[in-house]
């Protein structure tokens, strides 16, 4: 290993070493480990004599600035406290070589600083790269696309490849003409674009403004020339369209933002900032449906449809006395709206209404409806043939658009709202969930607050989640505490991990990684409450059994997981008896999940405290000392219908329940025996081997690694499968070599590794550098000039004399931009520069 010590220019910063002593620091991240130099370590040594001082085995040679090299003997395990513009990062166990000589400087190594998430040499992989627009994926696409006018009808084409879809995802041929039969007889409702179709035969958009609501005109912004032709272009085609009206006399006007779309250079959508008058508008009281109520309507049903309406809000009319608000500036004039636009306070919601209207027929037996996305679903394939002609119908009399390439007439398995739903039951799409699994360690607090708040995402199929992720939340509010303040920007710092936080990550990764499948509640079925309670947490899982055998106790009976719940006791909840603990998830179920619970069987109610099987009994009258808080919660249960069944604590199997919903697949870890076994059968390989040692039980190693012969195949996939699987997800290319060199001698080890990997169906394979996903967190939009400022300091050199650096000062709306050469880049500097 080499290092390079250099130095740079700049404001000095300080690390406190095992919190006894403080020097100034270097960041370096041309040097591959961290340097201390011997005059430090031996006044930290004269502090703390109990320091270890570990001697190298192969010495680390140094190249210094000037061409020299210092060869380095010893490391030195110490904790440092960096003091950064930020504040505070502290960070563990940090191995240092040190260096002899007089200096006083910490050299700060790459290593640390790719673990804090600063890696100078793959932000110039991703500059330089030239595909990195091309990796660009547009996950939340906004705004609209220059329409390409109206296209020729081509439903032969088209609907034969919608078709062919539909077949491959499991139509039987016998029913294929019957679509067919139903694709040409309403060959009127696709469409790839909204066009001179008249809007759709709905109640149009009406918005109420409140009473001091006084119009709002922006001036007309200044656009890129590529941007300006783009906004043209697109509005000539909405008028054409007859989509928009030009209104010059118009009191109210929007900006207009176009956005880059992904991938490419010059293409652009087109957004309306409609925040202002999102302000001033009085929204409509309408409602989206609950994913966890109407997931019951899936129960029994084994064929699914999906379909998108094209450019949704378009197709609905917009009321002409609600058209001048939504009124839009562009360096050509001001244009109306005659449709719902796209951004407006009341364009979803009243989206919902008018399609969940329209399709009333259908819901919730056979459709459900998400803003655009309609869902179709059956028991049997006759059954969905008959709901797909309806749904036509309905679309063709109210005159919707479909968009084919959005659409699939057939499938099995259908991924609606994040979940993926079939006859079996319902769970989580799996790209998301191995997506969160193989995240890394977070290295900022803002991504364990992405960590955590996407995880919970899934907290309905993670059983006792809120106790496993308690630790990270504790963490992350902790941090928050710290630095002060809650935005995007201010919690982009680094935070240390300590073995235990390590240990709790890994849980709650373990934990996603085994997402259970939620099956849709029976009627008939035995429904069954499990909760439990510690002294700080509770959990709540409802199952129910099919087939209930009254000989069978209750864990051997089949369950099916319906929903899993849980959380953590705070502030004064913790000072309640144990009484009070174990009832309290008794009564949040029944609160929370009053829409499963409440049916004409009942359901069962297991529950671990002999007191509380007491005191909850309907037959049984509450004693005097009991709680008031016990009593109103009693009295909460008068309603639901439910026999309590005591079983013991050390009974309690509703984790055992739970472990056997997700059952891992065999996987038989190598061992010494088979090592063995192999190299007994490579009798002619280990011939041409030399340098072999046998251990006593008949392994043979070869330079003290274990020899594992070329032909066990077998074998060599199952330690690469081992060595593959890391603690943070999988491991790359040189992770794996240097994890199976350490142990083992494999012929041409790093071509099969790269192969391994390649073949790998769970790694992401890709051209171009690693890519780096942007967490989600909110985004600071500025309404007025000077709200929002950036602002960076640009290094000159020394040739400008006293003027060597650059602050450079943006404004976010207006994007004006104003320099100030100054001789350091201090914050002195820049607040001084920001109130001239």
């Amino acid at each position: 290993m080499r290092t390079k010590s250099a130095r740079y220019a700049g404001t000095a910063k300080t690390v406190k070493i095992n919190g006894l002593v403080e020097v100034s620091y270097t960041p370096d991240t041309g040097s591959d480990q961290s340097v201390v130099p011997q005059e430090v370590v031996d006044s930290l040594y004269s502090i703390q004599p109990a320091l270890q001082v570990m001697d190298l085995e192969i010495p680390v040679d140094a190249v210094m600035a000037d061409g020299s090299i210092q060869s380095c003997t010893q490391v030195v395990s110490l904790d440092l406290e960096l003091s950064t513009l930020a504040g505070l990062v502290s960070l563990r166990s940090v191995l240092c070589l040190i260096m002899a000589g007089d200096g006083d400087e910490f050299l700060l190594g790459g290593g640390v600083l790719k673990g804090l998430g600063i890696d100078v040499e793959q932000q110039l992989a991703q500059l330089a790269a030239p595909s990195l627009l091309e990796a660009e994926v547009d996950e939340f696409p906004v705004g609209d696309a220059a329409p390409a006018g109206q296209p020729e009808p081509q439903p032969t084409i088209s609907l034969n490849q919608l078709l062919d879809q539909a077949v491959a995802n499991g139509l039987p041929p016998v029913h294929v003409d019957v679509v067919r039969e139903l694709l040409e007889t309403f060959p009127d409702v696709w469409r790839e674009a909204v066009g001179l179709d008249p809007p759709a035969n709905v109640e149009p958009l009406s918005v109420t403004l409140k009473a001091d609501a006084v119009p709002y005109r922006n001036p007309p912004r200044k656009y890129a020339p590529l941007q300006a032709a783009f906004i043209q272009e697109y509005v000539k085609s909405l008028v054409a369209n007859g989509l928009v009206e030009q209104n010059n006399a118009s009191r109210w006007a929007c900006a207009v933002v176009p956005v880059r779309k992904p991938g490419t250079r010059d293409k652009f959508r087109l957004t309306i900032d409609y925040r202002p008058v999102n302000r001033i508008t009085i929204h409509i009281a309408g409602t989206m449906p609950s994913v966890a109520t109407t997931i019951d309507a899936f129960q029994g049903k084994t064929v699914f449809g999906r379909f998108d309406f094209t450019q949704g809000f378009w197709q609905l009319p917009l009321h002409e006395d609600s058209r001048e608000v939504f009124s839009f500036v562009t360096p050509d004039g001001v244009f109306t709206p005659t449709r719902v636009p796209q951004g407006a306070m009341d364009s979803a919601l009243h989206f919902q209404s008018q399609v969940q209207t329209k399709l009333a027929p259908l819901i919730p037996h056979s459709a459900l409806v998400w803003v655009d996305d309609v869902i179709l679903f059956a028991p049997t394939i006759d059954e969905f043939l008959q709901t797909l002609r309806v749904f036509f119908e309905i679309v063709e009399e109210a005159s919707f658009k479909l968009n084919m390439a959005k659409s699939s007439l057939f499938e099995l398995e259908i991924l609606w709202c994040g979940r993926l739903i079939s006859s079996e039951g319902v769970r989580h799409d799996p790209s998301r969930v191995s997506a969160l699994a193989e995240l890394p360690l977070p290295a900022t607090v803002a991504d364990l607050q992405y960590f955590v708040c996407a995880t919970n995402w899934l907290h309905d199929s993670l059983p006792d989640y809120a106790r496993v992720i308690a630790p990270l939340q504790e963490k992350l509010n902790a941090e928050r505490v710290r630095i002060g303040r809650r935005n995007r920007n201010a919690l982009n710092v680094a935070t240390s991990w300590s073995p235990e936080d390590q240990a709790a990550y890994e849980a709650v990764v373990s934990l996603v990684r085994d997402s259970a499948l939620m099956a849709f509640p029976v009627p008939e079925a035995e429904l069954l409450l499990f909760t439990d309670a510690s002294a700080t947490g509770y959990s709540i899982i409802v199952t129910q059994v099919r087939k209930w055998d009254s000989s069978l106790p209750v864990d051997e009976q089949k369950h099916e997981m319906i929903v899993c719940k849980g959380g953590m006791f705070k502030h004064s909840e913790l000072n309640w008896t144990v009484v009070e603990k174990e009832a309290f998830p008794i009564v949040k179920a029944c609160h929370d999940l009053e829409y499963l619970l409440l049916r004409p069987n009942g359901f069962r109610l297991y529950c671990d405290h002999a007191n509380l099987a007491y005191i909850f009994a309907p037959s049984v009258e509450l004693k005097k000392h009991v709680r008031d808080r016990l009593q109103r919660w009693a009295m909460r249960l008068c309603g639901p219908n439910y026999s309590i069944e005591h079983i013991p604590g050390e009974k309690n199997v509703w984790a055992d329940i739970v472990s056997c919903w997700h059952p891992r697949e065999g996987f038989n870890f190598p061992s010494r025996a088979d090592i063995k076994t192999a190299q007994q059968s490579a009798a002619r390989e280990r011939s041409r081997l030399s340098a072999l040692s046998e251990e006593e039980d008949g392994v043979v190693n070869l330079n003290n690694r274990l020899w594992i012969p070329t032909n066990a195949k077998e074998l060599l996939a199952r330690i690469f499968v081992v060595a593959h699987c890391g603690s943070q997800g999988h491991r790359g290319h040189k992770p794996m070599i240097l994890a199976l060199k350490e142990r083992f001698h494999i012929v041409k080890l790093e071509e099969k590794v790269a192969k391994f990997v390649r073949q790998c169906l769970l790694c992401k394979h890709f051209k171009g550098p690693r890519q780096i996903p942007r967490p989600y967190g909110p985004l600071m939009n500025p309404t007025k000039r000077n709200e929002i400022v950036h602002w960076d300091f640009l290094t000159l050199g020394d040739g400008f004399g006293d003027s060597s650096y650059l602050l450079v000062v943006k404004d976010s709306l207006s994007h004006f931009c104003e320099l100030f050469p100054c001789s350091t880049p201090t914050a002195y500097v820049a607040a001084e520069s920001l109130t001239l």
